[in-house]
């Protein structure tokens, strides 16, 4: 349930993802609420060195509104912010962001998704992909 199968054929694990704050399971997102998206992905099937590219997102069943990747921060490091980074010795890339759930989700579903392209042993064309459903709900 918490792997994802590359076309490369190998498994990687997506673990410890959490929202904050938040009060039940699962979460609904209130309206004019701040949360913190979280993910960390452990990808023992990638070697330490490889190139890695990391997207993710949060959008709106609704309106669509979309908070693309210059909204998280990963602990790797790019050049110049660029993609592709390094793997570095724990082969754990983490990433959140920082978000502020609108009017265009309320009574809706907040899907965050995140995906991971190892360039090194699979190119850039696939990727491992996470997603997580949320309901919104309007402020009481």
């Amino acid at each position: 349930q918490e792997v994802s199968l590359n076309k490369c054929g190998e498994h990687e694990e997506f673990a410890n993802f959490s929202v904050e704050p938040c009060d039940q399971t699962p979460c609904q997102l209130v309206s004019g609420s701040n949360y913190k998206f979280r993910f960390e992905a452990k990808l023992k099937n990638s070697n330490v060195g490889d190139q890695i590219a990391v997207f993710g997102y949060i959008d709106g069943a609704y309106e669509y509104e979309q908070w693309r990747m210059q909204h998280f921060n990963f602990n790797c490091t790019y050049t110049e912010g660029r993609f592709p980074c390094t793997l570095p010795e724990n082969k754990i890339v983490t990433g959140y962001a920082d978000v502020k759930v609108d009017d265009g989700f309320v009574n809706g579903t907040v899907r965050f998704r995140f995906g991971i392209y190892n360039i090194t042993m699979c190119g850039d064309t696939t990727f491992s992909m996470k997603q997580w459903r949320y309901r919104s709900i309007a402020q009481v």
